[in-house]
């Protein structure tokens, strides 16, 4: 492996493990996060009212499976074929319908709720009640009260939190113009009840009817099964179960109810038929005793002879074709009714796609009922039943009137035969002919009452025999465990967010953070050489490095100087003018220039320090000191000599300091001025450093034209300060070579909130500090 894959490997690795040590430095952030969010989990889901899932499966008995093929053949060409799909869509509509929810919440008094008050929650209670509230006149009202059990004979009544007064059990009790009784409905369960609150609430029919709806969930178990689940998410699985199953009962008593309800009105319409025909035999009968009376006819038959038994078998042809059209005229009274009500099946009429249509016909009318009870005419289920209807009742308008014709031809084909034998008959004396005419009325009318009791006897039998529409396959149950909330989920959901959320403040805070905080940030941007960090300093005044101070700052900027010395002894002959600059203000170029000036001056060495920054001097009030000339003055009086501008240091003899004097208006042309060249040359002579404070780089010029003075540059990086787009400054001038000597110093590096030190035990502090086992593990 070559060196220099070698040290890419190396790099790699650092930075892997820097990244990992700026997330360690907040791992007691991250697990305190971990803890409250899994701790909140714990307490959301211990007092969170938990939800459990009660279901029950019934198969709907379809009634069209088992009709004949030839029922529907009326109807094919118009598609109103009903299918399986559309059957099971309308009994999902009559199971979650209004009015059978209703009487299932009048059954059980659903309304009325019974809850157990505790210190921290309500708990409904449902079958182990130890009261009842029963209203006098109506329970469909709004009304809620709270109750103390004392004893086994009274209790506290509280009105919103007020006490009324004690009352006894069974007592009549009016409040707010309510009258109702509190009565004991379990006296086992008063003793454990007693001295604990009770909340009763009663609610709207209406309303608690909305809210079984709402809750109750039907759909199909299979894209072709006629069977259904019935399921209701609830908090109390004793009053889900109840309901479900009075839900089934109820369905079942309404499919019953149907049911017979068409067998009652057939059973009507045969009753009202069989009033009429009576009364017409009877009539017919009373013309041929009085014919019989008046004509002196006895025994009629054998004097028609041959004739006679030629014509039987006519006469019986006709008297049935004309049964079957008089019940065509009745069929026909009833579909050109313009109300949708249920017509009469299996009457006689000799058609079976009449009959088939007859109870295709009844089944939407019913269908249609129960729809229309819980909605609107223009619901789009009614109106397509609605148009199914008419359209199935010309459908029979027309067929009837069809069948008629054919009786009718057939009717006058058997008349023509008939009035053949009548003919042969013209022996026969007028009063037999009349007699036969009054008889034949008889026995039409008599086959018709016969034919029309055998009737009601088969109606009376559908009607006993009538099933419930749904079979029960699985009796309501609750499954064990709660269907929310979803421990197991909340958990690991609170485990991630107590990760993410710290770990993602952190990574944002990288992401958004643009500042320098180190040299490594400014390594991973400039290829420049680095002199050194200075250590922030921890004195709240202006710090000033000692002779004798052991100090991280005072460290550092020994550790600057040994650099600096080490980078111009391999220059031999250059001069030792080094200028200080920053990009921006408030970096601290003028606190480095002054205490590295000074750090070379308590090593012997005898140094200048120039204040060039023109535009915002600073150095003498940093020192305290005070100077009548600077270097404004100098430029401008040439009267003035380099000693006339020098102020000594005073602490140090080998220190001098020339201030920057008065800003002038045009700082640029100022540095310009050869008196400034001469300055420096006559400094270059007395001093072994010269150090010039110079103005920030920015968008200035002052810095660039002193590079002919100062062969060597220290660009100050102040960190936690500095934005790291600042950095193509420097860059622009070490690749352009403004300075022979070119080096960066980053300023204010807080060792203690930089866990990479830390971690590499760069701590000037103490260095006794111990690494934590997270710590050690990384």
């Amino acid at each position: 492996m070559s060196n220099e894959s070698l040290n890419n490997n190396t790099e790699e690795t650092l930075d892997i493990k820097e990244i990992l040590l700026e997330y360690v430095q907040y791992w007691k952030w991250i697990v305190l996060s971990v803890f409250i969010a899994v701790l909140s989990a714990y307490v959301y889901i211990k007092f969170l009212k938990h939800r459990y899932k009660v279901e029950t499966t019934i198969l709907i008995k379809n009634n069209n499976k088992n009709s004949a093929s030839s029922e529907y053949a009326l109807f094919e060409d118009l598609g109103l074929k009903p299918t399986n799909a559309n059957f099971i869509e309308d009994e999902i509509q009559i199971i979650r319908s209004f009015p059978i929810i209703t009487q299932v919440v009048k059954n059980n008094k659903l309304n009325t709720r019974y809850y157990s008050v505790g210190k921290i929650r309500e708990v409904e209670l449902y079958n182990q009640i130890p009261v009842r509230l029963n209203f006098k006149n109506t329970s469909d009202l709004s009304f809620g009260i709270s109750i103390k059990i004392l004893s086994e004979n009274n209790f506290e009544l509280f009105d919103r939190d007020k006490l009324v007064n004690t009352f006894s059990f069974d007592e009549e009790i009016e409040l707010n113009g309510v009258v109702f009784q509190i009565n004991v409905e379990n006296k086992l369960l008063i003793k454990n009840y007693r001295g604990i609150h009770l909340k009763i609430t009663n609610s709207y029919v209406s309303s608690e009817v909305g809210r079984v709806i709402g809750s109750l969930q039907v759909a199909k178990m299979g894209k072709q099964s006629n069977g259904l689940t019935l399921t209701m998410t609830t908090e109390n699985t004793a009053r889900a179960i109840v309901i479900l199953n009075a839900i089934v009962d109820e369905y079942n008593k309404e499919g019953i109810s149907d049911s017979n309800l068409m067998a009652t009105n057939t059973a009507k319409f045969i009753e009202d038929r069989l009033e009429k025909i009576n009364d017409e035999l009877s009539t017919v009968e009373n013309e041929v005793e009085y014919y019989k009376k008046t004509n002196k006819i006895t025994d009629i038959e054998t004097q028609a002879g041959m004739f006679l038994q030629t014509g039987n078998k006519n006469d019986s042809e006709i008297a049935e074709l004309s049964t079957q059209i008089q019940l065509i005229e009745f069929m026909q009274d009833f579909v050109n009714r313009d109300d949708y009500e249920l017509m009469p099946t299996k009457i006689g009429i000799q058609d079976s796609n009449i009959e088939a249509g007859v109870l295709q016909y009844n089944e939407f009318v019913l269908r249609r009922k129960k729809i229309s009870n819980s909605a609107s005419e223009i619901n789009p289920i009614v109106v397509d039943l609605t148009n199914k209807i008419e359209a199935m009742k010309q459908n029979l308008k027309n067929s009837l009137i069809n069948f008629k014709s054919a009786l009718n031809i057939r009717l006058r084909n058997l008349q023509s035969k008939d009035f053949l034998i009548q003919s042969s008959l013209t022996k026969i004396p007028k009063k037999e002919k009349e007699y036969r005419s009054i008889e034949r009325q008889q026995q039409i009318k008599e086959s018709l009452y016969l034919y029309l009791l055998q009737k009601r006897e088969e109606n009376a039998i559908s009607l006993v025999a009538t099933v419930p529409n749904a079979k029960i396959i699985n009796k309501a149950f609750s499954h064990g465990s709660p269907i929310y909330p979803k421990t197991k989920i909340i958990y690991l959901g609170s485990l991630l967010l107590g990760l993410i959320i710290p770990v993602g403040f952190i990574f944002l805070g990288t992401v958004l953070d643009s500042k320098i905080h180190s040299s490594r940030d400014v390594e991973k941007v400039l290829n420049i050489p680095i002199l050194g960090e200075i250590v922030k300093s921890s004195e709240p005044e202006r710090y000033l490095v000692a002779s004798k101070d052991f100090s991280g700052t005072a460290e550092s900027f020994r550790m600057l100087d040994a650099n600096l010395e080490f980078m111009l002894s391999k220059k031999n002959g250059e001069n030792r003018t080094i200028l200080v600059t920053s990009s921006i203000s408030g970096e601290g170029k003028s606190f480095i220039a002054l205490n590295y000036a000074r750090t070379l001056a308590f090593s012997g060495k005898k140094v200048l320090l120039v204040g060039m920054d023109l535009r915002a001097p600073k150095l003498l009030s940093y020192l305290g000191l005070k100077a009548k000339y600077g270097v404004s003055e100098y430029v401008k009086n040439t009267e003035l000599e380099l000693k006339d501008v020098i102020v000594n240091s005073k602490e140090l003899m080998s220190l001098d300091v020339i201030g920057a004097g008065k800003t002038p208006r045009n700082p640029s042309n100022y540095i310009r001025s050869s008196r400034i060249e001469e300055l420096f040359e006559k400094a270059e002579e007395l001093y072994d450093y010269i150090i010039i404070d110079s103005a920030p780089i920015g968008n200035l010029t002052d810095s660039l034209l002193l590079n002919k003075y100062a062969r060597t540059c220290l660009y100050v990086l102040r960190a936690d300060y500095l934005d790291k787009n600042f950095l193509h400054m420097p860059k622009k001038l070490f690749d352009e070579n403004r300075f022979d000597n070119f080096a960066l110093v980053v300023n204010d590096v807080d060792y203690s909130k930089n866990y990479y030190y830390k971690y590499y035990g760069y701590n000037y502090s103490s260095g006794n500090e111990k690494k934590s086992w997270l710590e050690r593990v990384i």
